[in-house]
């Protein structure tokens, strides 16, 4: 049987038909056109804060009179009053460094007056004169009244060391203070006594009283 033009291009057409529909389970498709193609690339979790890289605690202090730089200066919480001097530039010509105690450990909001050779402001030294902090047994037991106050006109160095933030220097302080300008008319007068600051005096406030 003899095959005319028409069969001939009839089976062509055939082929190229299967041809064609082999090549698109081949080849991935193209995205249709308006499609946007988007890559998702993985990002790293976000780094978890690290306990030990957490600031450490500071305290203010207040630095006064024979000072390089007078101001309040911020140290690491424990400094001795010594390493914050040093933050002011250190004392002056002037000072008078037997009359404080450098080794005092500092706290916050404190207040440290250094003085001048022959300054009389002994409420600033932080140290007793000799024989001058001894209280009578009278005086010692009228210093706290029934009500657990502490008096801070008569109360001695070992009473005074109960009140919470009150220590050795502190307490010797106090009676410095007293000793050289007379008894205490209010409670804030504490924020005249060298290395006493604002946030002792409120811990303690409730806790005594002057008579």
């Amino acid at each position: 049987m003899k095959l005319n033009s028409t069969h001939i291009l009839l089976g062509i057409l055939i082929v190229l038909a299967i041809a064609g529909g082999a090549a698109m389970t081949v080849w991935p498709s193209a995205p249709a056109s308006g499609t946007q193609v988007v890559e998702i690339v993985p990002t790293s979790a976000p780094a978890t804060a690290n306990a030990s890289n957490q600031p450490e605690a500071r305290v203010g202090v207040y630095l006064s009179g024979a000072v390089v730089n007078p101001g309040v200066y911020m140290a690491d919480a424990g400094s001795r009053l010594a390493n914050v001097l040093l933050l002011a530039g250190g004392a002056s010509a002037e000072a008078d460094l037997t009359a404080v105690n450098l080794a005092a450990i500092v706290q916050d909001e404190d207040h440290w007056h250094i003085p001048e050779r022959g300054e009389t402001l002994s409420s600033f030294t932080g140290l007793p004169k000799p024989g001058e902090n001894a209280e009578s047994a009278a005086a010692v037991q009228d210093a706290r009244r029934e009500n657990g106050e502490v008096d801070l006109n008569s109360a001695d160095v070992e009473l005074l060391k109960t009140l919470p933030g009150i220590g050795d220097v502190r307490a010797q302080a106090i009676i410095s203070f007293r000793e050289a300008n007379g008894e205490f008319t209010s409670v804030d007068g504490l924020l005249d006594v060298n290395g006493i600051g604002i946030g002792t005096v409120e811990k303690i406030r409730e806790l005594v009283t002057v008579e």
